[in-house]
């Protein structure tokens, strides 16, 4: 092999092949330029398949038989050549790119001339094939491959994907524990969660943790704030971070303790050293599938990772959503599900429920609280937003409703505030879970409830307390 640019970064793929057997799935394709290139990705995709190991005498066994040049000399240039553990999604889109360009420089563009020069009437159905396959060159430079397979290929997949079950690298991580043991596969790539409620339930606190514990596993994460801003968003992940009440941040004559500026400092320089590549924020009021697209795309080219999960709250603020109306969200999750395939990333949507139903419901007792407790029907347009999320996850607590509704009464003081995240849609897993935390407004902390910590909302106290009343009366 030459050491052209393109040669090298073909160099690096099959040395990434031959140290991780399992990428030689993920090229989709034979988009090698040099004849060497094509060789070996043929020779170690059919040793994949045979379950066979890449050494040197296995690959020069299978392809010296179609080339000469498949020697043991040229297999040690290619394992020579270092390459970046976490740039194999760059590797692959400069290998598909380049080969793009040349298949559209040595067939398409020869192709589309001679078809319009001929003295005939213009061949409709030749010059359609040459459109499309021009479309196909350019969507392959985009790193959106044609995702067509026979069943050999799709058998290939599923094996693979079976054998990251068997060692536990299928599973993505939510970052919460109690979360993973209730969604099967977590948050996979090329899917859509969805998180709602009423306004001020805590839809952004859940988010927030979430994301937390992300930044603590140096799991890659994107947050797009479409409604709060930046500073607003500091304060609470600082407030929560540091342990400290949200109120201690601000003062009414913006004046606060110096001591607090100090420990920032300090938690700033611990996530710089641990989690500067792996989070990034954006504080933006619009954005669309289109422009968030990209931005995912050059964020995971900065954090150099195929996988990443993507935060945004609100999603109906995005520009896709327009007036509001059925057609307009049907549209808009189709454009979000579209990306989530193309980027890989899992997605999280934050979004709100409607707040009309919730408005008609009155309760006059505090055991009447449960009417509050959502449903997929409380999603605004839920049809389309819960028909392409592969999981719904509900947020509920029944103190902020409480003391909404009977500030007065003593028992709402004594409750303990929870907040409960039930799965209401879960492609892959049972429905109905319901994973809860003790929350803290005052720093925005949420606490993992253990299995034996009784849990004693306003309602529970006046179950008791009517119990305990009717005992005395029998």
């Amino acid at each position: 092999m030459s050491l052209l640019s393109s040669q090298i970064v073909e160099q690096q793929i099959l040395h990434f092949c031959f140290d991780h057997s399992e990428k030689v799935l993920e090229l989709k394709d034979n988009y090698f330029l040099s004849n060497e290139g094509k060789i070996l990705y043929d020779t170690v995709l059919d040793l994949y398949r045979n379950n066979v190991s890449f050494s040197d005498e296995n690959i020069i066994s299978l392809g010296g038989q179609k080339s000469e040049n498949i020697n043991f000399e040229l297999l040690k240039s290619i394992r020579s050549v270092e390459y970046d553990n976490s740039a194999w999604t760059h590797y692959r889109d400069i290998l598909q790119s380049s080969y793009a360009k040349d298949r559209i420089q040595s067939k398409v563009l020869k192709d589309a001339l001679t078809i319009s020069t001929l003295k005939n009437d213009l061949d409709i159905d030749k010059m359609q094939d040459v459109v499309y396959e021009l479309q196909e060159c350019v969507n392959l430079a985009r790193g959106q491959g044609t995702e067509i397979k026979t069943i050999r290929e799709m058998f290939d997949s599923y094996q693979n994907t079976l054998s990251k079950r068997l060692d536990g690298s299928a599973f993505f991580d939510t970052g919460c524990v109690l979360l993973n043991f209730t969604l099967p596969t977590g948050f996979a790539p090329g899917e859509i969660t969805t998180i709602f409620g009423s306004t001020g339930i805590g839809k952004s606190t859940y988010s927030l943790y979430l994301i937390n514990r992300m930044i603590n596993k140096y799991i890659p994460c994107f947050y797009v704030s479409l409604e709060m801003s930046e500073t607003s968003t500091m304060d609470r992940w600082m407030a929560s971070r540091l342990r400290i009440p949200f109120n201690t941040l601000y003062s009414k004559n913006s004046v606060i303790d110096e001591s607090i500026l100090e420990k920032v400092k300090e938690e700033r320089s611990k996530l710089e050293r641990a989690n500067s590549k792996k989070f990034v924020f954006l504080d933006e009021t619009r954005v669309s599938s289109s422009s968030l697209e990209k931005m995912i795309n050059q964020v995971k080219m900065k954090m150099q990772t195929d996988y990443m999960v993507v935060f945004v709250d609100l999603a109906t603020m995005m520009e896709d959503f327009g007036e509001g109306t059925p057609i307009a969200y049907e549209q808009a999750m189709n454009s979000l599900h579209q990306l989530t395939k193309r980027t890989k990333v899992h997605l999280v949507l934050i979004v709100q429920a409607v707040q009309k139903s919730l408005e008609n419901k009155r309760p006059t007792t505090i055991e009447g609280l449960k009417v509050f407790r959502p449903t997929l029907a409380d999603i605004k347009n839920s049809g389309a937003i819960a028909e392409r999320s592969r999981q719904v996850l509900a947020v509920y607590r029944e103190h902020y409703y409480a003391a909404k509704f009977f500030p007065e009464d003593p028992l709402v003081q004594e409750e303990s505030d929870v907040m409960e995240i039930q799965v209401l849609k879960s492609s892959n897993g049972a429905v109905g879970t319901i994973i809860k935390y003790l929350y803290d407004g005052n720093s925005f902390r949420l606490y993992p409830v253990p299995d034996d910590y009784v849990i004693q909302t306003a309602s529970d106290l006046r179950r008791e307390q009517l119990g305990d009343s009717n005992n005395g009366e029998i």
